[in-house]
């Protein structure tokens, strides 16, 4: 049983420590600070709850007994922090398919025709967001006029290009 909350408790104080940090200051580079939030909350918190664990034996019941019990805990914890990570960006910058969703939703009941949702999907709802993105983020840099990829920027375009090969998908989004 313990094995089972404790992956939750993990995540939530990762989550905690993210939520608390933005609203004292939001990060200029949410993504990769979420990352290090997370797996830093996740490890650290697990290390005190086993150091815990060493000095007052009558919490041990609510903790894993053992050390593949711990592992699984932790990496369940971190497989949580990695879909959370995953699904943020779309909660920081409205993804396209949300954007249409919330355009139809406030035309409701009446909805909108094709062509009223074509007009209302622009540059500045779907493509400037994620340029902005990829420049908070350090991914892309812009010279000139121009914006190219940083080293970091490069090295995710090829796992993700790997991904997609090895998935036989095509370059679309």
């Amino acid at each position: 049983m313990a094995a089972f909350f404790l992956p939750f408790v993990l995540f939530f104080v990762g989550f905690a420590v993210h939520l608390t940090i933005w609203h004292i200051r939001r990060p200029r580079a949410t993504g990769q600070t979420l990352i290090v939030v997370m797996i830093a909350c996740i490890l650290g918190c697990a290390s005190i709850f086993l150091a815990i664990r060493a000095v007052a034996p009558e919490i041990a019941p609510l903790l894993p007994a053992t050390a593949s019990g711990w592992m699984e805990a932790v990496i369940a914890a971190l497989g949580f922090a990695a879909a959370y990570v995953i699904s943020y960006p779309a909660i920081e910058v409205p993804s396209p398919t949300l954007v249409m969703i919330d355009l139809i939703a406030a035309a409701e009941p009446t909805g909108l025709t094709k062509a009223e949702l074509y007009g209302r999907l622009n540059d500045e709802f779907l493509v400037i967001p994620r340029i902005e993105d990829l420049l908070r983020e350090g991914l892309a840099n812009e010279s000139g006029g121009r914006i190219c990829l940083t080293r970091k920027g490069l090295q995710l375009e090829q796992i993700f290009a790997a991904w997609r090969r090895f998935l036989g998908a095509g370059i679309g989004g």
